[in-house]
């Protein structure tokens, strides 16, 4: 993922455009599920990128949260 599309597709899902940060499975699941973000990001060419992420949050919850990373 380019910075340039890392950075889009966080503002399309409206999360905090950091160069770094993490964000629990349970929230990104959420925010992946929320039809008005899902056509936002879709609008902006980065749909793809939204179904890898409904994928990376389809896992299993274990005893502790799991949480995405980037940086």
């Amino acid at each position: 993922l380019s910075n340039d599309n890392a950075y889009a597709l966080l503002d399309a899902l409206g999360i905090e455009r950091d160069t770094t940060g993490a964000i629990a499975v349970s929230e990104l699941r959420s925010i992946v599920a929320d039809p008005a973000i899902r056509a936002r990001v879709n609008r902006g060419g980065l749909g793809h990128y939204a179904d890898q992420l409904e994928r990376l949050t389809s896992v299993d919850r274990t005893e502790d949260e799991v949480h995405v990373v980037w940086g």
